[in-house]
């Protein structure tokens, strides 16, 4: 003999079918209509079902999204929980996914060094503050990637207004910057000229190179060897 569900029972089998009609839909992908991808994984999902289920794609996909969180943020913030829950593997994850996306910005700005202007300094800049500006495991470990990425677009962001005034802003950064050079022993290449300042003899193998210091800006010279002979200059230099 059997009863008719109750009207509880009821709603919960009306809820059963439609969970697996979505499990069905994330399975097999059928009718997708966007992507998302997390590190090397893809899956093929429906706006309507995450729209109605997550404020945060209903915004995203919504167009009413105001902004969007910078990587080096959710990096540190998700470095600092996997380090309070002894998560050694998130807490690399994070570092690979900053590392990569540091030597993209750092592929796009030696490939333009030619170009006076930085259009991405802001992002650089927020990196930069976001790392120097906490005392956290995650900032210090993100520092040393900034340093690296600093280092090895030195020849852009050295001539950037808003760079140098952001090493007066956070002086760790720029005695992070001064010792990485240091240590490295790679500074600022200088290109001399190929005749002597002083005659405008052509170079010969035998020049002294050196430089002098005028208001702000430093300009390279050339001295052959007959020109050198009793003139105070600074120490040679080797390019």
């Amino acid at each position: 003999m059997s009863f008719p569900l109750s009207h509880n029972e009821g709603r919960n089998e009306d809820y059963k079918a439609v969970v697996n009609r979505d499990e069905r839909l994330l399975k097999t992908g059928e009718y997708a209509d966007l992507r998302v991808t997390c590190g090397d994984r893809e899956w093929n999902l429906h706006r309507n079902i995450l729209a109605s289920r997550c404020d945060w794609f209903d915004k995203a996909l919504g167009g009413n999204f105001k902004g969007e969180t910078p990587l080096v943020d959710i990096c540190i913030r998700l470095y600092d929980v996997a380090d309070f829950f002894l998560l050694p593997k998130l807490q690399e994850r994070c570092l690979v996914q900053f590392r990569n996306y540091n030597s993209r910005k750092c592929a796009t700005l030696q490939n333009q060094y030619w170009v006076q202007d930085i259009d991405n300094i802001g992002d650089i800049l927020h990196d930069l503050r976001a790392a120097y500006s906490q005392n956290t495991a995650a900032a210090d470990a993100f520092r040393g990637l900034l340093k690296t990425f600093v280092h090895e677009t030195r020849y852009r962001l050295f001539r950037s207004r808003p760079f140098i005034e952001l090493l007066d802003e956070l002086p760790e950064l720029a005695a992070d910057v001064l010792t990485t050079m240091i240590r490295s022993g790679e500074f600022m290449r200088l290109t001399y000229p190929e005749v002597c300042s002083s005659c405008g003899a052509r170079k010969s193998g035998e020049e002294h190179h050196s430089h002098t210091i005028i208001s702000s800006m430093s300009r390279p010279y050339t001295l052959c060897r007959a020109c050198v002979g009793g003139r105070a200059v600074a120490p040679s230099t080797e390019d």
